[in-house]
């Protein structure tokens, strides 16, 4: 459903997360018709996590590109991975896709 592309030095990164009946799956590699396409690097992630930088501030800078339906991924996105407290929803993520990249 939702493609996340991490560009680094060391290479690019692609996952995604495929999202049914109340489960939630990351798989390494592409999805063919993903409905929303997500393309930042780490660095950039982690200060929308930590809302250094807002994700429209990373849009307008070109640090963070949406391609496909971007409300459906906000709205979607924001609800499943809504997180206790002090994480927000982007840090969440950030973490996740941090340690799949760490193992990989």
């Amino acid at each position: 459903m939702f493609q996340f592309i991490f560009s680094e030095s060391e290479g690019i990164f692609k996952y995604y997360l495929l999202i049914k009946n109340k489960e939630c799956k990351v798989n390494e590699g592409e999805f063919l018709k993903p409905a929303c396409v997500i393309k930042t690097d780490i660095n950039s992630w982690i200060k929308i996590g930590n809302k250094d930088i807002s994700g429209r501030d990373a849009m307008s800078q070109k640090k963070l590109i949406i391609e496909g339906n971007m409300f459906s991924f906000l709205f979607r996105y924001t609800k499943i991975f809504s997180c206790p407290d002090k994480y927000s929803s982007f840090l969440c993520l950030t973490k996740m896709s941090f340690s799949l990249k760490i193992l990989s």
